[in-house]
């Protein structure tokens, strides 16, 4: 995805330097472009850590959106500097600087995307009429702004960090790898199963050092053929689901209903 990037880059920079209004709004497409393939190497590096539709989504809003739910600081520039320790937990005495990745924050992406995209349509009749359409100037200052930050992304010998302490267990459900950094946990979100699929919830019940374990949110459900309890996966509570009770075997089946108050 960045070498792509880096090839619509160039094609941009080639555009621009002909100096007219159709090659100026050639390159804002392909600078679009180019902001969205940064975007999809991005996902690429947390693409455990994110429910699997977001592969299904395009814009740079929509996906740095879901990245900054995996990771705060998923937008954000990033200096890495390494160095070796005396021992476990205390930091080296001696660090080397090894440089900065740059990442465009989600605000901006997004402006800037739809700032190219205004230039990518006919002038509206208003903008005819007033004499309002964008000049050839004015396409180019934003393409060449936005030439500028995407060098210095693209330009890095650093990128793709993605720092943190995990949570790593299979879903009981259906199988799926999940993985979690620790600072992103909600406790009255809990962990999602990343499969589209599935969306099971699970809870940490206890944290012992590196032992962590797990459990699925359940609800408890009234058989209301013997009526005794029966405890369900919270993610399957849905209408139109039904349920073998476990004590008599019998089927109860969600549904909606008016009850006296």
């Amino acid at each position: 995805m960045r070498n792509i990037a880096l090839q619509c880059l160039q094609r941009a920079k080639d555009l621009i330097v002909k100096d007219d209004e159709i090659s100026a709004k050639y390159a804002c497409l392909e600078l679009r472009f180019c902001i969205e393939y940064i975007t999809y190497s991005q996902l690429q590096t947390y693409i455990q850590e994110v429910p699997d539709e977001t592969v299904k989504k395009w814009t740079p809003k929509q996906i740095i959106s879901v990245l900054r739910e995996a990771d705060p600081n998923a937008d954000k520039n990033h200096k890495i500097s390494i160095g070796k320790q005396d021992a476990k937990g205390i930091t080296a005495k001696t660090m080397k600087y090894l440089g900065e990745e740059q990442r465009f924050s989600l605000e901006w992406a997004n402006t800037r995307h739809n700032a190219l995209g205004n230039f990518l349509h006919a002038p509206t009749l208003s903008q005819i009429e007033n004499y309002e359409s964008p000049t050839k100037e004015k396409i180019l200052k934003k393409a060449n702004e936005v030439v500028a930050e995407i060098d210095k992304i693209l330009s890095s010998p650093i990128f793709n960090v993605n720092f943190g302490v995990f949570y790593e267990f299979v879903c009981t459900f259906c199988n799926t790898k999940i993985k979690c950094r620790n600072k992103s946990i909600s406790k009255e979100l809990g962990i999602v199963c990343t499969s589209s699929r599935c969306k099971a919830v699970y809870d940490i019940v206890s944290e012992q050092n590196d032992d962590v374990v797990f459990k699925l949110r359940e609800m408890e459900i009234i058989c209301p053929s013997c009526d005794k309890s029966n405890f369900v996966g919270s993610h399957l509570i849905a209408y139109g689901n039904s349920f073998p009770c476990v004590h008599c075997g019998g089927k109860a089946e969600i549904q909606y209903a008016l009850v006296p108050l």
